[in-house]
């Protein structure tokens, strides 16, 4: 069997670069981070369905760079936990919610979304993409 191919260690290793930024910023209008085709409308569509306030915990699968993660824990106050099999990708979430003050509501881990829930203080689950 081949090997396995990440296809996402430069665009998650990258991620603060000035043309990445431009590019989130043209394509989404309002750059949250993310890496998927929701923009901050649609986020802002669906959150209240998750009904998510301070003492809500909410798992994010395949969480890529935190950035939708850090913006629904601060759109919300929730607390999210970020999971990713890309070691790049959580150590980029992980800096970003440092250097944004945010560790205390987000965290993030290397994980494999197909193994038990990491934490069971978790009710609502969300993932926007996902590639196997």
């Amino acid at each position: 069997m081949a090997n396995r191919v990440d296809l996402f260690d430069s665009t998650y290793s990258n991620f603060t670069e000035e043309v990445l930024d431009a590019i989130r910023k043209e394509t989404f209008g309002t750059d949250i981070g993310q890496n998927s085709w929701l923009t901050v409308d649609e986020y802002e569509r669906w959150l209240p369905w998750l009904n998510l306030n301070g003492s809500s915990y909410l798992l994010e699968v395949a969480s890529g760079s935190g950035g939708p993660a850090r913006y629904v824990a601060s759109s919300t106050g929730c607390h999210v936990i970020g999971i990713d099999a890309n070691e790049s990708g959580v150590a980029t979430a992980s800096q970003l919610a440092a250097e944004a003050g945010d560790s205390d509501r987000v965290s993030f881990r290397v994980a494999d979304a197909t193994a038990p829930c990491p934490s069971s203080r978790a009710p609502s689950m969300r993932c926007s993409a996902s590639i196997p």
